[in-house]
């Protein structure tokens, strides 16, 4: 019986799980490639890139120029970051005690 994947489930500070990440270096034709996989269970997604000609990446068998996927992926991590990063919500009025 294989032992069980200990790198499953390894929860963050903010109670998501951790993402396990891995690189691979580009050898003859084969472009260098970060394989990031979901912290529990075994969905993957797979990022091609070469450091060569840095105008094109390829992000889930999706070639696009790297303007174009910062164009459609920054706005989204911004507006994530900025929730995250938010003061909680001042109450302007006194909360209702009930006797």
């Amino acid at each position: 019986m294989s032992k069980p994947n200990r790198k499953l489930l390894q929860s963050r500070a903010d109670g998501y799980s951790a993402l396990r990440v891995f690189a691979r270096k580009g050898r003859g034709k084969r472009s260098p490639r970060l394989l990031i996989k979901c912290g529990d269970c075994d969905n993957a997604l797979e990022i091609y890139y070469d450091p060569k000609d840095p105008e094109d990446i390829e992000i889930g068998g999706v070639l696009a120029s790297t303007a174009n996927w910062r164009e459609i992926l920054r706005p989204m991590l911004d507006a994530a970051a900025s929730l995250h990063f938010r003061k909680p919500r001042q109450r302007n009025r006194p909360r209702s005690t009930k006797q």
